[in-house]
């Protein structure tokens, strides 16, 4: 049906209503447009047009009735009175005038006046030419129908019409018949229209009128007939023809409408009416069509209402409901009498949320009329919204009081007493909208709603379905089935359900989102993320489509998620959106923001969980676990049977050692509990090593789950993660390989696979399970971030397991499809561990140089920085790899300037070395604060500053654990002489259990410096393991193990040269030692070299002294030993030693 019907009736007899041709005149058609906007309620834009008529026709007394009928239904009633005893002073014997006096002052509650009009119609009728029912015309004409009414029958009772006026017998019974149907009096109405017809057979007028009340019974061959009779005694009432073509468009053939209204538009000037009758037809097949139609209506007359109301409807489908209610606003500006728009401004008002100003459209309604149903309707269905359902049940009962017959709002009232709780009022609710429309299947809807409501969710499903087979195009039925059976897990069922009603209903918004839901819940992302684009591509300004589509990309890409989660919020600022925004944020990691929106919602939606959530979430990564408290327990308070807040509380308050913490749990086993985050409990319960209540809970999550391979997938995978946590290493991979077996293809499960599998060792088997992801990527698979990230794990599984030339084309396939700076330095950290460190040095710079300023000064910028001085440092040394820190020295980070201090030490400039540390130290705090120490201590050391011993005293005292520290105290108690005291400090028994080698190496020198070699060697014994762990033997390693073999087989001679030697420590006691092992093992060459170098550095440190002068008496007897007397020579000349000169030149 049409929204609205602005077709009038026009005058009784007069062609079927204004042509406004050439032919009329001014005054004519003045009086027409009058009529007509009186007809549609636009009384002071009447009342106007009769004050023209006024000017044009000033002695007119008619024009003076119409005035004052308009000036009073436009509540102008003081002007209308004035304007009314002027012409009773002019007219004061005229009859229709005094009737007209007298119900006007009857209406007014005025007595006396309206006793005074009495009188005057008691007194001798004057000459009166005017037809008997002229007051009648009026009346009729201006769509007052109740007073025409009662002129009608006043005329057929008290006045002698002669029976041979048939003229006049068929006028009066055919207006009439129009007026009892105006009121909804069908049968009378047929009554006096077929009387009619009996006085004047071929009155198209009358068969019009006939066709109306067949049609509003419900009969539209029948009404079709009279019309087309009509049509056929007047083809030019287009007025007829427009009331066919709204029944045409009733019935569904609109094609019909369309030729009926383009056939009245052919005249000119176009009626405005028809423009927006066929505006309406066109609304769904042609939207712009329509909306041109309706612009070009308000061309014709810009005070057209229905025009600007035909506007408004098309923004509100449209969802521009700003717009929308923009020209609802001009349409009641329009015409403010008319309940209709009042009626549709509110509806708008409500969509939008303005639940105020849609009530008060409302009352305003009601006070234009306050005995009509439909208002009483509206704001009903108003109130309900607002959760007033004993105030919206009030008015609903109201409109079926002033219309039994309502049944829209028979089926409103009951479901409102099915919402409180009251089924046998329902219940005869539901029972009487059926006997009024018996068989309808919107009542198979209604009873599966009282269902619902009585908690019968399975009984209703029969009559959901029934509704969805009756009438395809149900859309609520086929939504109400969906959601009912994903409230029930049926997940399937819901998808096919949807996917069957957006069969019939392809552009059903609701339906499509539960589509995408089932398809999301059944972690089918991809799928549901192409429906929820197709629905914004027809309905653009849906919230609900925006926020779907946020939640749908928010693991991917939680940036995008949140400019759609913000035009979800933009376009409706509900709390769920507003709370959804507040979620997204939180996973872009801005916490500031989310908190704000949460804690607004919290204060002016304290019922809503979800805020509660997002409070302690946001405080908890603040690390503020007391606030992160205090909301979880506010939110209990506020939603005591909400399992996530329980669940979050137990875990604080477990976390905090604080009771009843996890026996808050207890009860989430209880049979019939609903809505607890099984995932999460069990998670819980594996870290407080609850295992019985864990796998408990992990049943439960499977349970769920049921029989959709996705959903026993992430069950699966669950199940492995609080394996994991119970510390169930075989039971863990058992149930991620479960996982595959339900799903092989999801990429989560087999990176956790692969994570565990390369924890333990088992790096071939991780790799299977990333290359069949690898494989299965498809083509662009360096494109999109989640295959990148395959391929990068990948190529990192590769190099760590020595496959270096997969893993570089890997990397070189994912950097030529875009440059990853973090990707880079993976690549160059594996170049540079297989040797091949000029390469990595190479890529490093290029892309070093391609950098902004802002990237280098970036974290990744001084990663990236760091790894190319590494990579200097193994082609060039120290030096090299200074020159590469210096490139970005403005950008260097704390780490970066620590590397960069390291290195000045390796390259020899201590001083600088010791001051960049203590700059650094200054600022630096933990860890990093105690690294600096250590690199400030041998950047002392090497300066030989005296306060480097009581740095290091006191760095070991803070930390006695520190192997590092303890290495270097005692290397400098070694240098002093102390070597007894240097084993008492590395066999400390707070140091580690197994020894670096530093420590090995030092401990043994000690050894071997206080004790000699057969202590050293049963220490060695003890230490062994950790001494032939080192894959790549230290120089002084070497010497040791080639001076005695008993420390492995480390060496060989050839392997170990003079630089070798030079890294032994100046202890001439130790030195001497290894050089008679060294002798003893046919390694002569050696053992003087390294006598005679220790012996070189004794004398640096000490001066030529007792130190210094054995050690080369030592050399010099071990060289004659070797046959080298000219080396001998030479040592016992520095030994000043005339024995071991003596000893050089006997020949034996």
């Amino acid at each position: 049906m049409l929204d609205h019907d602005m077709s009038g009736f026009g005058n009784h007899f007069s062609g079927g209503g204004p042509d406004f041709g050439d032919g009329d005149s001014a005054e004519e058609r003045s009086r027409f447009e009058a009529e007509e906007l009186m007809r549609q309620g636009r009384y002071q834009d009447a009342a106007a047009r009769y004050q023209e008529l006024r000017r044009l026709a000033p002695t007119d007394f008619w024009v003076d009735l119409a005035y004052v009928s308009a000036l009073e239904c436009a509540g102008k009633v003081g002007e209308a009175e004035n304007i009314l005893e002027e012409a009773a002073q002019e007219h004061r014997r005229n009859r229709h005038l005094q009737r007209f006096r007298r119900m006007f002052f009857e209406r007014r509650e005025d007595p006396v006046r309206a006793g005074h009009a009495r009188r005057a119609l008691a007194e001798p009728a004057g000459l009166d030419d005017e037809p008997l029912d002229s007051l009648a015309d009026l009346y009729f004409n201006q769509g007052r129908y109740l007073e025409a009414q009662n002129e009608l029958r006043r005329l057929l009772g008290e006045e002698q019409i002669e029976e041979d006026d048939s003229a006049l017998l068929a006028s009066i019974h055919a207006r009439l018949g129009a007026c009892l149907r105006q009121e909804g009096d069908l049968e009378a109405a047929r009554t006096h229209l077929k009387l009619a017809l009996e006085w004047d057979a071929d009155n198209h007028w009358t068969l019009s009128e006939l066709a109306e009340v067949e049609r509003a019974d419900g009969q539209a061959e029948l009404a079709r007939r009279h019309y087309q009779r009509a049509l056929e005694l007047n083809p030019d009432d287009q007025w007829c023809r427009g009331h066919l073509a709204q029944l045409e468009h009733e019935q569904g053939n609109s094609a019909e409408a369309v030729r009926l209204y383009e056939g009245i538009l052919e005249g000119r000037p176009e009626p405005t009416w028809a423009l927006v009758e066929l505006a309406q037809v066109l609304t769904e097949t042609d939207p712009e069509r329509s909306r041109n139609l309706a612009l070009q209506a308000l061309q014709e007359d810009p005070s057209y209402p229905w025009a600007y109301a035909h506007l408004g409807h098309l923004a509100r489908q449209a969802g521009r409901l700003e717009e929308a209610r923009h020209r609802f606003q001009q349409a009641l500006s329009a015409s403010p009498g008319s309940s209709w728009i009042l009626h549709e401004l509110a509806d708008t008002c409500r969509h939008m949320g303005r639940m105020e100003e849609a009530l008060t459209h409302l009352e305003h309604a009601r006070n234009n009329d306050p005995f009509d149903p439909t208002t009483c309707g509206f704001l009903g269905d108003a109130l309900r919204s607002l959760g007033r359902l004993k105030e919206s049940r009030a008015h609903f009962a109201k409109a079926v009081e002033l219309d039994p017959a309502y049944t829209w709002a028979w089926r409103e009232l009951a479901e409102v007493q099915a919402l409180l709780d009251e089924p046998e009022a329902a219940q005869q609710a539901y029972e009487t909208a059926c006997q009024l429309e018996p068989g309808e299947p919107i009542n198979d809807g209604l009873m599966a709603f009282l269902l619902r409501c009585r908690g019968d969710r399975q009984g209703a499903l029969p009559f959901l379905r029934r509704a969805c087979e009756r009438m395809p195009n149900y859309a609520w039925a086929w939504r109400e089935l969906s959601e009912l059976q994903l409230a029930d897990d049926a997940v399937a069922e819901a998808e096919a359900s949807a996917r069957a009603g957006l069969a019939h209903l392809p552009q059903f918004g609701p339906l499509r989102l539960l589509l995408s839901e089932a398809l999301r819940r059944q972690g089918r992302r991809d799928e549901a993320l192409v429906v929820i684009e197709a629905a914004l591509a027809d309905e653009p300004e849906v919230p609900q489509l925006w926020a779907m589509r946020a939640e749908l990309v928010s693991d991917k890409d939680p940036q995008l998620a949140l400019r759609y989660a913000r035009r979800a919020a933009r376009i409706d600022p509900a709390p769920e959106f507003q709370l959804l925004l507040a979620q997204v944020l939180r996973l872009c990691g801005r916490n500031t923001e989310s908190r704000t929106i949460a804690r607004e919602i919290s204060r002016a939606h304290p019922q809503a969980a979800t805020a509660w959530l997002l409070l302690s979430d946001v405080a908890e990564s603040r690390k503020d676990l007391r606030s992160a408290r205090v909301a979880a327990e506010l939110g209990c308070r506020h939603c005591p049977d909400d399992w996530r807040l329980r669940l979050r509380l137990a875990r604080l308050e477990w976390m905090a050692g604080r009771e009843p913490g996890i026996d808050r749990l207890q009860g989430c086993f209880a049979a019939g509990e609903v809505g607890v985050p099984w995932r999460e409990a069990a998670l819980f319960f594996a870290q407080a090593g609850r295992d019985a209540e864990c796998h408990r809970a992990l049943s439960a999550l499977m349970a769920e789950a049921g029989s959709i391979p996705s959903l026993r997938s992430e069950a699966w995978r669950s199940w492995c993660e609080c394996e994991v946590h119970l510390g169930h290493h075989q039971a863990a991979l058992a149930a991620i390989h479960s996982a595959i077996d339900e799903d092989s293809t999801n990429p989560a499960n087999r990176l956790l696979a692969a994570a565990l599998l390369e924890q333990h060792d088992q790096g071939k088997q991780a790799m299977v399970h990333l290359e069949y992801l690898a494989e299965h990527l498809g083509s662009a698979r360096a494109q999109h971030p989640e295959q990148r990230f395959i391929l990068r794990q990948l190529a990192g599984a590769y190099a760590r397991h020595g496959q270096l030339e997969p893993a570089l084309g890997l990397w070189q396939e994912l950097l030529q499809a875009q440059i990853d700076p973090e990707l880079l330095v993976e690549m160059a950290v594996a170049l540079r561990s297989a040797g091949r460190a000029a390469e990595a040095q190479e890529a490093l710079q290029g892309c070093w140089e391609m950098m902004s300023e802002t990237e280098k000064a970036s974290p990744l910028g001084n990663a990236l920085l760091v790894e190319l001085a590494l990579a200097a440092h193994a082609v060039g040394g120290a030096d090299a790899a200074l020159q590469a820190l210096r490139l970005g020295l403005a950008f260097l980070n704390a780490e970066a300037r620590e590397l960069y201090a390291q290195l000045l030490l390796a390259s020899g400039d201590a001083t600088a070395a010791h001051a960049e540390a203590t700059s650094l130290g200054d600022k630096a705090e933990g860890p990093a604060r105690r690294r600096l120490a250590v690199l400030r201590l041998r950047a002392a050391i090497a300066l030989g500053l005296n306060d480097a011993l009581a740095l290091a005293e006191t760095l070991a005292t803070e930390d006695p654990e520190d192997e590092t520290v303890a290495v270097l105290l005692a290397e400098m108690h070694l240098y002093l002489g102390q070597a007894q005291r240097v084993v008492t400090i590395l066999a400390h028994p707070s140091l580690p259990a197994r020894p670096g080698i530093e420590r090995c190496l030092l401990w043994f020198i000690g050894l071997l410096e206080s004790q000699g070699p057969a202590s050293a060697l049963h220490g060695a014994r003890l230490w062994g393991e950790s001494l032939r762990a080192s894959t790549q033997p230290p120089p002084l390693l070497q010497v040791l193990a080639l001076a005695w073999p008993q420390l492995g087989d480390l060496a060989r001679a050839d392997s170990v040269n003079p630089e070798h030697l030079r890294s032994f420590p100046p202890v001439p006691r130790a030195a001497e030692h290894c050089a008679r092992a060294l002798a003893a093992n046919g390694h002569g060459g050696l053992a003087v070299t390294l006598a005679a170098a220790v012996a070189e550095v004794c004398d640096q440190r000490h001066g030529p002294g007792t130190l210094g002068r054995r050690l080369w008496i030592c050399a010099a007897h071990l060289a004659c030993a070797a046959g080298l007397r000219g080396r001998g020579f030479a040592a016992a000349w520095r030994a000043r030693s005339p024995l071991a000169l003596l000893r050089c030149l006997r020949p034996w």
